[in-house]
Order: structure tokens, then sequence, then C-alpha cells
């Protein structure tokens, strides 16, 4: 899974205005980054936010997902790396690199779990 699949995901629902998407490996160190998501839509179907919170809410995996669409920018993470990368504006280079670095196999297990998330997203 890459940047690239997700957003084609997301792009099923709707033209993405903006997004910052870490997943897959990090070609300056070879590590399987945290997986998050943050995007924006142009125009957001009407009760697709609805739709998206029944799919995380619902998903049985090993790590607690949330999926936030309060304010323009969508957000979907994991209990992984939560603290680190929320606010987006605000998030914490060196705690996720730390996670990164000492959690692999977990950064590979939840981005598995984004990977379905992401079908069950784009109704795949």
């Amino acid at each position: 899974m890459d940047a690239t699949s997700v957003r084609e995901a997301l792009s099923v629902c709707g033209a993405i205005a903006w997004s910052r998407i870490s997943v897959g490996v990090d070609p300056v160190d070879g590590l399987v980054r945290i997986p998050f998501v943050v995007w924006r839509y142009d125009d957001p179907p009407s009760g697709l936010s609805d739709r998206f919170n029944v799919i995380v809410e619902e998903f049985p995996g090993a790590f607690d997902w949330r999926f936030e669409s309060l304010s323009r920018n969508w957000t979907l993470t994991s209990s992984l790396g939560r603290r680190s990368v929320l606010p987006a504006a605000h998030h914490n280079a060196e705690e996720m690199n730390r996670i990164k670095r000492t959690s692999q196999q977990s950064c590979i297990d939840a981005t598995r779990e984004l990977e379905i998330i992401m079908d069950k997203f784009a109704d795949r």
C-alpha cells in the first residue's frame, strides 16, 4: 500500500482537494511509516462522513482506528500514533520516528488494517 492507492480509494467517493498521507516504506530509512491519512474533498457527498464513521467504528482490527470529519480536513488515524499525528499541523516528528523505529511490526500491521479500511471506503 502506498499514498497513491490511498488517494485513489478516497477519490472513488469524490474529488480530493488536498491530502497528507503517511503510509508505506519511508525512502529515507527503509522503515514502514505509522499510517495516517488527512484529506479534504472539494465537495464531499452528503452522508459520506457518516458512512466512513460507521465503517471505522465497526472495523474489528487490533488497533483503535478513529475517523474525524469535524473540520474541513478529514482524518483517519490509529491508536499506534494518534498522539504524535494530531493535530496534523502540530505533529511530533521525533515521537513518530521513535515509534517507527521501535514498533516496526505494529506499523506493518496497522498498514495492513488501513488497506482493508480503504477498500471498504471505496466499496471494493
